[in-house]
């Protein structure tokens, strides 16, 4: 519908008009009372036997560049003598241009920047209003003003005198900044972010890691069940993890066999969503600039974290499993510590120097997997030179793919604790494999959520515009 804005515009500031109270005789602005929301700012000027008021809405806040503003112009005369009269208006837009005038009921010339329009039929008691669009200029910051000059009455029934030639001017100023074109530069910034690109990781954590075994490292006799079958340890106590057991063997096992977290599959629930949100966030931020790009922006991050909760929850299930393997694997090295503190004295050495006699005094070494996959390593007698190896590890899993390079079968080594070393270390491998995958799901939320927070801090900092 041709000029929608403009007439809706136009309807708006007649309501605000009705509400215009409290004005002295000489100001020009209307200063609302305690209580009451702003009222519109009005300015008046005069010109022989016409007034005028120039009325438009204060702004709290710049106007968005490539906009448009509406203004309104109210004529009126008190004047008795000559019939009708007719007010000539130049109306002038700086750094703008005039979109429309209504009400205008003689000629309008209009040249862009600058438009002259007749108004006619003012008399007593018949006031005559014109509404006027803005249109605000593409740019990064600066004001537009929007200037009046009302020339006296042109009516050849009446006489001419001085005042007849007089002239008035009114001028309103809007703060004007490219809110849109500065949130648009944000948002290719956000998407050149190399942290927060959730596509690339979601499709990589959604395909099998060619850098991981297809198999265990150390095989349990049931990984889906419990770590081993008939081992001589200790009873279960309530301080043991026993019971998180075999959840945490059945994890570890998925992630063996499919080398990635399966929950991510793209044909899975999670997966696809997971896909469609990465893929939404990446068409948002690739848009083109226009009036319309802040609308919408914090209704839009609340609904993609509503998307993401299914990752969030895997998260946290991901992060509570590699936490209970990680207090399971520590329990298992500690059992195998102990039983080869429990050995006679005359049992034979092993590789290493170790005897019962040094075990009795010798502990685990530090509370990261890693730490306790060396540990381990130097209790299964492990040769020096791949014990360094392993102690220099990158990573716990780094760590036991060079023990299992290695092997356990060692010479030497009491047949009493093999068992309890090799449940140990099957142990670890559940938990590298978990604390591996817990790490690539916490990466993947966590680019997820750097591209939602930065989108909503971007709203923040760069859509401060009058909509």
């Amino acid at each position: 519908m041709p000029h929608f804005q403009t007439y809706l515009g136009a309807l708006i500031l007649c309501l605000a008009l009705i509400s215009v109270a409290g004005r002295d005789n000489k100001g020009n602005t209307a200063a609302p009372e305690a209580g009451t929301e702003a009222q519109a700012i009005v300015k008046r000027f005069a010109a022989g036997d016409i007034r005028g008021e120039l009325v438009v809405f204060p702004e709290e806040r710049p106007i968005s560049a490539g906009g448009a503003v509406f203004a309104q112009i109210k004529l009126s005369t008190d004047a008795t003598r000559g019939g009708n009269m007719a007010a000539d208006l130049l109306i002038e837009a700086e750094r703008g241009e005039i979109g429309a005038i209504t009400g205008a009921s003689g000629e309008v010339q209009d040249n862009g920047q600058a438009v002259r329009a007749t108004v006619e039929g003012l008399r007593k008691g018949r006031d005559r209003m014109l509404q006027v669009e803005v249109k605000l200029p593409r740019m990064r910051s600066g004001r537009t003003s929007l200037k009046v000059t009302l020339n006296s009455p042109a009516n050849a029934r009446q006489a001419f005198t001085l005042a007849s030639f007089q002239e008035a001017t009114a001028e309103v100023f809007w703060d004007v900044r490219d809110c849109a074109g500065s949130y648009s530069n944000a948002l290719r910034q956000i998407r050149d972010n190399p942290q927060w690109r959730p596509l690339e990781r979601w499709r990589d954590a959604s395909t099998p890691d060619p850098d991981l075994p297809r198999s265990w490292l150390f095989t349990p006799a049931d990984p889906r069940s419990r770590l081993a079958v008939g081992l001589a340890e200790p009873e279960t106590t309530g301080a043991s993890p026993g019971r998180s057991e075999r959840e945490v063997f059945a994890e570890a096992d998925k992630l063996v066999r499919a080398r990635k977290d399966p929950a991510l599959d793209r044909e899975g629930t999670l997966g696809w969503t997971l896909g469609k949100v990465a893929g939404d966030l990446e068409t948002y931020l690739s848009q083109p600039s226009s009036p319309a790009v802040c609308a919408g922006a914090p209704g839009l991050v609340s609904y993609y974290r509503g998307r993401l909760e299914g990752l969030a929850q895997r998260g946290r299930q991901l992060t509570r499993l590699a936490a209970d393997a990680k207090r399971l694997a520590r329990w298992k090295v500690e059992v195998a510590f102990r039983a080869a503190r429990e050995l006679q004295r005359n049992r034979l050495r092993w590789g290493g120097g170790i005897t019962p006699v040094t075990m009795k005094t010798m502990a685990v070494r530090g509370e990261t997997l890693a730490g306790l996959t060396a540990s381990l390593a130097e209790l299964a007698a492990v040769p020096q030179p791949a014990l360094s190896r392993i102690e220099n590890a990158p990573s716990a899993y780094d760590a036991l793919i060079r023990v299992a390079e290695v092997g356990l079968e060692r010479e030497g080594v009491p047949y009493a604790i093999r068992d309890q070393v090799r449940a140990a270390f099957v142990a670890l491998d559940a938990a590298a494999r978990l604390e591996l995958a817990s790490q690539r799901h916490a990466a993947l939320q966590s680019a997820f959520e750097g591209r939602l927070r930065a989108i909503r801090d971007a709203y923040a900092a760069h859509c401060v515009c009058q909509s």
